[in-house]
């Protein structure tokens, strides 16, 4: 159902950081853990074996009074016990360093970002590299055509939500078949978050059918949190405003998007704020609060209210 899997995508999205990194850092605790007890249990198992034989030995050397046979049993049986613990590391050392490698792309994979940015001759280029170091954890890239960035992204990003706000700055998908190239001297900006990826331009407030048509006249549109998704990259933005008008208003009986297609009823079940919409005094027009609610309010259209512009691709 679609409602468990909006439940399953803000789980997996709105988890708190620390709460992801302490159940990666206690994923690495418990495996070491083992590792260490297993090696433990090798090397006791190995002492008490070389104490039964050596008491052996003792015995027989006394009853022998060979003192001779003593000592170089004791030494070769030092040597082998050294020889055997090598093995062992020998033996369990590339399933550590598979364990390591495993850890590192756990963490980067629950933060988002699979790596720090490396140079790139071009978004080809950064893909085949992308590919190469993380193999099917890469799907995404941000690509700079001017500084030449490379900055692989995973599509369900979890960490902060920090844009890359960089000009030139462009997201492919991994068939290049999904671009994002923002007009980043008109003021739009690269966002992305939990899958969604858009160009967004922050303006100051105005009554929503003035805003409306200031996102027309900059070939854009106000920002519409119409999937879970994108719903989800609202919540997160690092943007310093209350609250923000978004795309969407009531007509009759029913909820448009600006875009004109009719909200999905289900979906509205979870972007309203409680007790919401209350259609007070016609309030036909809606914003998103993101200090209290983090959810959709209606509210009367003359309100001047600060917005965001998706720029139209």
């Amino acid at each position: 159902m679609r409602t468990q899997r909006f439940l399953d995508l803000r789980i997996f999205c709105d988890i708190s950081k620390w709460y992801r990194e302490v159940v990666v850092d206690l994923l690495v605790v418990v495996v070491v853990v083992v590792l260490v007890v297993a090696a433990a249990a090798v090397v006791v198992v190995i002492v008490v074996v070389v104490v039964v034989v050596v008491v052996v030995v003792v015995v027989v050397a006394v009853a022998a009074a060979i003192a001779l046979v003593v000592v170089v049993v004791v030494v070769v049986v030092v040597v082998v016990l050294i020889l055997l613990i090598i093995i062992v590391i020998l033996v369990i050392k590339e399933e550590v360093a598979v364990f390591i490698v495993f850890v590192i792309a756990a963490r980067a994979y629950l933060k988002g970002s699979l790596s720090p940015p490396w140079t790139a001759q071009s978004k080809t280029s950064c893909f085949a590299e992308c590919k190469t170091r993380f193999g099917d954890l890469c799907t995404n890239v941000v690509f700079n055509t001017h500084t030449q960035a490379c900055s692989p992204v995973h599509p369900m990003s979890n960490g902060d939500p920090v844009p890359t706000a960089q000009p030139d700055d462009v997201l492919y998908s991994q068939d290049f078949s999904r671009v994002l190239n923002c007009d980043t001297a008109a003021g739009f900006l690269l966002y992305q978050h939990c899958g969604a990826g858009v160009c967004l331009m922050a303006k100051d407030a105005a009554t929503y059918e003035n805003a409306k048509a200031d996102c027309h006249a900059n070939n854009a549109s106000l920002y519409m949190p119409s999937s879970y998704e994108r719903f989800a990259l609202l919540e997160n933005l690092p943007i310093s405003y209350p609250y923000v008008w978004v795309g969407l208003t009531r007509q009759l009986a029913d909820w448009i998007w600006d875009n004109g297609e009719v909200a999905d009823a289900e979906l509205l079940l979870f972007l309203w704020g409680n007790g919401q919409p209350t259609n007070f005094e016609n309030e036909i027009c809606v914003y998103f609060h993101f200090r209290t609610y983090n959810k959709l309010n209606d509210i009367l259209c003359a309100h001047h209210i600060y917005y965001l512009c998706e720029q139209n691709y």
